[in-house]
């Protein structure tokens, strides 16, 4: 579950660094879980496209549950930026 909502939180921060909506494939997707949640809270996630290239995006998240300082895990990315997706 965390893994698909890292996958999510980072193309949505592709998306918005390039402000456009792509068509784009995850290629690389590291996650380093650091604890487990806390029982029954809601997960935050927090992705960051820090660099970005004709063909390829970069990518960090970061995702919590009750406080943004105590991580349940990272991640790192790179995503392929296939092509624009229509209006």
């Amino acid at each position: 579950m965390l893994t698909s909502l890292i996958d999510q939180a980072c193309g949505v921060a592709v998306m918005s660094r390039l402000g456009r909506r792509l068509a784009i494939s995850t290629l690389n997707l590291k996650v380093d879980h650091v604890r487990y949640p806390e029982a029954r809270c809601s997960a935050t996630a927090w992705a960051h496209c820090y660099d970005a290239t004709e063909h390829r995006a970069f990518v960090r998240t970061e995702v919590w549950d009750t406080d943004p300082s105590h991580l349940i895990a990272t991640a790192q990315g790179v995503f392929s930026i296939n092509r624009a997706v229509g209006p």
